[in-house]
């Protein structure tokens, strides 16, 4: 799957430093998963990059789907870096504390938080590589979860925006298994534009009966 290559995270970057987004996730960010290791907030290349082994072996992807990236669900001129842009030249006119500073970022956060979905992508048959945020449980597996582009968001790292967040949902009698969840998985399903509010995130794609795997390289 060399051509699941991973989205950076500027703009998250930018939010986090700044604490707009800080209440979005109950764990503090930053904290090394293991010394050397992959670190929350991780994308696909830099978790791999810093994973000298995996804990399974990749699983075949099924036929008939069509592999995208993370940049495949921004509409163009909807980036986060392109709307961090758009105000760049008001904070830099503001003063650091200020109540206008205050306006001028909540502005940024709301305007980072709406990021539309690209409809272009509805009823596509898509397979995409990333982390899990679970949500739903059946025994031993995971059977719905948000699919995120770097690791531990939602849950150690702020959430991303909803166009960077996928609601899934597994195909009945299957999910993940626990022990799968901690690294990357690939999810295979008919992508729609179907909003879904979690304790977690906000998902603006959302895909039912979906199948997955292991995912171990970029």
């Amino acid at each position: 799957m060399d051509s699941l290559m991973p989205t950076r995270r500027p703009v998250l970057c930018l939010i986090t430093a700044l604490c707009i987004l800080a209440s979005a996730c109950s764990t503090p960010a930053g904290d090394p998963v293991a010394a050397d290791g992959p670190e929350y907030g991780d994308s696909l290349d830099e978790f791999f990059d810093a994973s000298e082994t995996t804990s399974a072996a990749s699983s075949p992807v099924p036929e008939g789907f069509s592999e995208i990236t993370w940049d495949s669900l921004i509409p163009p001129g909807s980036s986060g870096a392109e709307i961090s842009a758009l105000f760049d030249e008001r904070i830099a006119a503001v003063e650091p504390g200020s109540p206008e500073a205050d306006e001028v970022f909540a502005e940024l956060q709301a305007a980072y938080g709406n990021q539309p979905a690209d409809p272009a992508l509805a009823g596509q048959d898509i397979v995409l590589a990333g982390f899990i945020a679970p949500l739903t449980y059946s025994g031993d597996l995971i059977t719905e979860f948000l699919l995120v582009p770097y690791f531990g968001a939602c849950i150690h790292v702020p959430a991303p925006p909803p166009n960077q967040t996928v609601m899934v949902t597994v195909a009945e009698g299957e999910g993940v298994p626990i022990d799968d969840s901690w690294g990357a998985i690939w999810v295979a399903g008919t992508m729609t534009l179907d909003a879904a509010d979690t304790d977690l995130a906000t998902a603006a794609y959302s895909i039912s009966s979906a199948q997955s795997g292991v995912h171990d390289s970029y």
